[in-house]
């Protein structure tokens, strides 16, 4: 069976996983937020880093004051209830934010989640992810939007149509789910380029990808539409220029995320060593 690799691993270790499924908001901005990190794959390869990358997120948005849905290990309906939540909740809400963190693929210009009861030996598999864009109708109606993939971007089948997703990577060809489909006042962030894989990270640490998205997100007020350009600086500092940080970004002013005004009321990331 073809394995599908999320994050390319530089260690493996067990992580501290938070099993509560909601955090309440205590912080400042108003809205919703839905964090999904899949584990513990039944036919693909464990992530043990993602058991801290989700909850550090969640907490960190929950930080911000957005209610956040915590979901983790996650079947293919599981996921979709989820996401029909997070649609429900969105309604009039000043700010909704998705984070996702397990195996994902790239398939004919389009993202695609992997839930943890997907078989990708299937030569149907495609029907049992869960598209990228899937939560993009429903979370419309909020205000503002912020989308986090924290995944893999290349093509399951190892060979026959990864040169493929390469060039079109190499090309900047614009991918299903492009700028002008999003809602307005969006930022989609995802780990890595069309194409590519992205670093699990060390051992019981957060991937590269989630230790810069907390460390952007430690600030008491965080500008929304210029997250990106910073974001992908640090990541490419952190990585030695080994994974680069894709976006896209319709936001045409300034939106701020604030949390507690005393930092000492904000809680640690995983990756802080004190």
């Amino acid at each position: 069976m073809t394995s599908l690799k999320r994050r390319t691993f530089l260690g493996a270790a067990s992580a501290l996983a938070l099993p509560a499924p909601a955090i309440q908001a205590q912080g400042r901005t108003s809205g919703v937020a839905l964090v999904i990190g899949n584990s513990k794959y039944q036919w693909e390869a464990q992530l043990p880093n993602v058991k801290r990358d989700a909850p550090d997120v969640a907490r960190r948005f929950q930080e911000f004051g957005l209610k956040v849905d915590l979901v983790q290990d996650a079947g293919r309906d599981a996921m979709r209830q989820a996401i029909d939540r997070l649609s429900a909740a969105s309604r009039g809400a000043q700010m909704a934010a998705f984070y996702y963190a397990g195996h994902g693929a790239s398939w004919n210009r389009g993202t695609y989640l992997v839930p943890v009861d997907a078989d990708l030996s299937s030569p149907n598999m495609v029907e049992r992810l869960v598209p990228g864009g899937a939560f993009r109708d429903g979370f419309a109606e909020a205000a503002n939007h912020l989308v986090a993939f924290d995944n893999c971007r290349n093509n399951p089948a190892d060979g026959w149509r990864q040169r493929q997703e390469d060039n079109r990577a190499a090309g900047k060809q614009t991918e299903t789910g492009a700028k002008d489909t999003d809602p307005p006042n969006t930022v989609v962030l995802f780990a890595t380029v069309p194409g590519r894989a992205a670093l699990d990270g060390p051992a019981g640490q957060n991937s590269p990808f989630c230790a810069a998205l907390l460390r952007q997100l430690a600030e008491p007020s965080v500008d929304v539409p210029s997250l990106p350009g910073r974001l992908r600086r640090d990541l490419l500092i952190a990585t030695q220029g080994r994974q680069v940080l894709w976006n896209r970004n319709n936001y045409r002013g300034s939106f701020a995320i604030t949390g507690p005004a005393d930092p000492k009321a904000r809680t640690q990331g995983a990756g802080d060593p004190s």
